[in-house]
């Protein structure tokens, strides 16, 4: 059996009962597909944001990133165009204008359960796959 170097889990703890991400955002969140999102440089300048250009984020996907996407260079151009726009629509939880960051594992989220049962679940299957280890059969089915 192999080992795990790492894991990812912000979306899962992104979306646990503890975090401050709005209900609002995680209820869209577990509502959707892990294609619902869109990976795009683009909000940031609307926004106003000084971000490094070569970086990205993951967003669910809405009416703005669907307006914006696959134009960054009059993104970038039009740095900090929707600032006013945005705020206001973060004020009134819009969330077909506001970005809500998440990754592509949204499609795996169903509830929001405690960070502690996220981590006690993630222990616990890493148990059962360590003492299943030596049984575990690798090769494909015919």
């Amino acid at each position: 059996m192999l080992g795990a170097d790492g894991v990812v889990v912000g979306s899962r703890l992104w979306a646990s009962a503890e975090a401050l991400t709005p209900k609002a955002h995680t209820d869209k969140a577990i509502a959707v597909r892990g294609d619902s999102t869109i990976r795009i440089k683009v909000l940031d300048a609307l926004r106003g944001v000084p971000w490094p250009k070569e970086y990205s984020f993951r967003f669910l996907k809405n009416k703005l990133t669907d307006e914006w996407a696959n134009r960054e260079s009059e993104a970038f151009s039009a740095f900090g165009t929707l600032s006013a726009k945005y705020a206001q629509a973060r004020a009134q939880h819009d969330l077909q204008t506001e970005a809500v960051v998440c990754g592509e594992a949204v499609g795996l989220l169903r509830d929001r359960p405690t960070a502690e049962s996220i981590v006690t679940s993630m222990v616990t299957q890493a148990e059962e796959l360590l003492r299943r280890g030596g049984t575990l059969n690798f090769t494909s089915q015919p």
